[in-house]
Order: structure tokens, then sequence, then C-alpha cells
């Protein structure tokens, strides 16, 4: 009968854990909802069989304003910082868990275009919006993920790769662009708005550095 081979979960700063007292150990929430949006987290519980904890975490309602708080009793995690005091220490836990749950509410609209593993490490390059893309040009990524329908592409992108997750279209000035000097590729998207000549141009360059980003 052939083994079932157990993977471990990656924490933050890339701790493998392997065990229910490891994950409470080095728990983080960001990872924890990465793997519970992927199904990860059920299949890593039901390997072990810590079948009463996976079924709790199946049976979260995934729009449930409360489920942060949720995960963290399920896995008995008690989030304190012993160099606040009460009143900063409440401030921080309503940023934390603010972020959290925008953190949930982004990795479930992922999760309804894509399942691969690479994407959900990423969820923090991922735009879902131009508002996203320009926020990410101003923090200077250098890989900005595209998940939607249609995307206007700035003029004022420099040294930047968009990478499509669900092979979205995307939108840029009709103006001349040298693309390449400017050094932006494009990978898995669709063009359209660009016009012909330079439509022609960006997929001749994309087409040449997508081959050295599938490697």
């Amino acid at each position: 009968m052939r083994k079932n081979i157990r993977f471990p979960l990656k924490m933050e700063y890339n701790v493998e854990v392997r065990t229910l007292e490891e994950l409470r150990e080095n728990f983080s929430i960001e990872r924890v909802l990465i793997y519970v949006a992927n199904g990860k987290l059920i299949t890593w519980l039901r390997d072990r069989n810590i079948n009463d904890i996976a079924d709790k975490i199946e049976n979260l309602d995934e729009n449930d304003s409360e489920i942060i708080n949720q995960i963290f009793e399920i896995f008995n995690i008690k989030y304190y910082i012993d160099e606040y005091n009460d009143i900063n220490y409440n401030g921080y836990k309503n940023i934390f868990l603010g972020e959290a749950k925008d953190l949930w509410i982004r990795l479930n609209k992922l999760r309804n275009y894509t399942n691969e593993q690479k994407f959900f490490d990423f969820i923090d390059d991922v735009a879902f919006t131009d508002d996203d893309i320009n926020h990410y040009l101003y923090e200077k990524e250098q890989d900005i993920y595209l998940c939607g329908d249609k995307f206007f592409i700035p003029t004022t992108s420099r040294n930047v790769r968009y990478i499509g997750i669900n092979n979205p279209i995307i939108i840029s000035s009709k103006n001349i662009i040298d693309w390449e000097e400017d050094k932006v590729y494009f990978f898995y998207v669709r063009y359209t708005d660009i016009g012909d000549t330079i439509c022609k141009a960006v997929k001749a360059i994309t087409g040449v550095f997508q081959k050295n980003y599938e490697k």
C-alpha cells in the first residue's frame, strides 16, 4: 500500500511545521489564511488525523465577519503582545484583525480564479483593480500579478513585469510607448486598444521574456 507523504506547512520566515504543536508555536494568521483558502490546511490536518479541527475549519462560513477570531479559537491561540499596555494593545489588535480580514477578502477573490499555490504565495502583489496597480507601482514592486477582466497599464510603468493570472486584457495608451526601453514586460495576458503596431511589438518582446519567466 502506498504511503501518504505528509507535507509540512510553511509559516513566517519559511519555518516548516509538521505537527499541531509546531503549528501553534509558530502560528501565523496570514499563512494560515492562505492555507485555508487553497484547501491545504484541511488536507494537512486530515493527513495527521486531526479531524476535529479539520471539521471545524471545513464548516467555517467564509463570509462571517468573525472568521479571523474563530480561527484563533479553533487553534486555541491567544494573540498578545507583552510590551503593550491595554489601551495600545487593543488599538493594535483592531488594526491587526482588520488587516487579516482584508487579506481574507483578497484570498477569497483570488480563489475564484485559481487554486495554484504560487499565486497565493504572492497575494501581496496581486492586483484586482487599477488602483492596486498604481499602489504597487508607487511601492516600486517589480512583479505585479493581474487578476481580473481588464486592466489599464499606466504609461508611468518602469522596470516591472505584469503577470496575468486569468489571462486578462490589458489596455494602454494609443501613443507610441517603448515598453522594452522602459523594461516593462507582460506574461499571460491579452492585448487590446493599444494599436496594431504597438501590439505586435509588445507581443514580440513578451515572447522572448516569457520563455525566460517559464524556466
